[in-house]
């Protein structure tokens, strides 16, 4: 024992397959992030369809400059 208490052991890696689990849990909670924020998106382009082309408008002027700094930050140039 050392002076602390505790013994010092040494830990075996993760074997591939435990590496490729926790993978695939960290990949599913993204999906299921991204495809929720695109539904999020749908949903409101048909409520405002409904409402005419100048609702559509409307959020399409709010949302840009918000594109424009993310792609900004993120380092690329805004095409359109």
């Amino acid at each position: 024992m050392t002076q602390s208490g505790f013994t010092r052991t040494t830990a075996r890696p993760p074997t591939f397959s435990r590496h490729a689990a926790d993978t695939a849990r960290l990949a599913a909670s993204l999906a299921i992030a991204q495809l929720s924020q695109m539904a999020m998106g749908v949903t409101d382009t048909i409520l405002l369809g409904s409402l005419g082309p100048d609702a559509l408008a409307g959020r399409r002027a709010r949302r840009e400059p918000v594109f424009r700094r993310r792609d900004a930050a993120a380092g690329r140039a805004h095409v359109g």
